[in-house]
């Protein structure tokens, strides 16, 4: 359901912007980019659509927009959950729920990811996101490293690659809608995976 956010007389501009942006980011991640209307995000945002192409020129630049907004927060949640802690920690929660997410998790991303293959604005924004995502875990796993909580053998940029490709590939298989896999066998594997990155197997 796509909350209608709400009116405010005389909206600056930076403030009609940032309604239309939020109100994009929902109707994307619900309807999709390419089946989104501008109508349907003008209505979310309680302005017209003429306040839309006023301040954008098309639908895409309102995805780019709207990504440069909320897409951070969203990458941050995806790939650290709501409290990060240490890397492993966060690998080991964080993965547990990969395997059946809830419909909407991570669909502006997804929806994002898609529309950057024709759109190089979109996908520069991606890069810039994860680039500082990726820095964020490089710093996590470093810490860890020195705490003795992960191996300190381990390549940590490749590790936090590994993690970041585990965790959108898991929102790509969702959007396939294929039969996640049985909730105990998956928390096994990730167990298993974590156990081993932070020397736990076998010690």
């Amino acid at each position: 359901m796509i909350e209608r956010v709400t009116r405010t007389r005389g909206p600056a501009a930076t403030e009609t912007r940032a309604r239309l942006a939020e109100a994009a980011a929902q109707v994307f991640a619900r309807d999709g980019f390419e089946s989104a209307k501008v109508s349907t995000i003008a209505e979310a945002a309680s302005l017209t659509t003429g306040a839309i192409y006023f301040h954008y020129a098309d639908k895409a630049s309102l995805l780019t927009d709207s990504l440069s907004v909320h897409g951070g927060s969203e990458l941050a949640r995806l790939l650290e959950g709501a409290s990060p802690g240490t890397l492993p920690e966060l690998m080991r929660s964080v993965g547990r729920l990969l395997g059946a997410e809830a419909d909407g998790d991570g669909s502006l991303f997804t929806e994002a990811v898609v529309a950057a293959r024709r759109q190089p604005r979109v996908a520069e924004v991606l890069r810039g996101h994860l680039d500082e995502r990726e820095a964020s875990l490089v710093a996590l796993g470093r810490e860890a490293q020195a705490t003795g909580q992960l191996d300190p053998t381990l390549p940590i940029e490749a590790t936090v690659r590994f993690w970041v490709l585990l965790r959108l590939g898991a929102l790509l298989v969702r959007a396939l809608d294929l039969e996640p896999p049985d909730t105990d066998d998956w928390e096994a594997v990730i167990d298993r995976v974590v156990a081993a990155l932070t020397g736990e197997e076998g010690s």
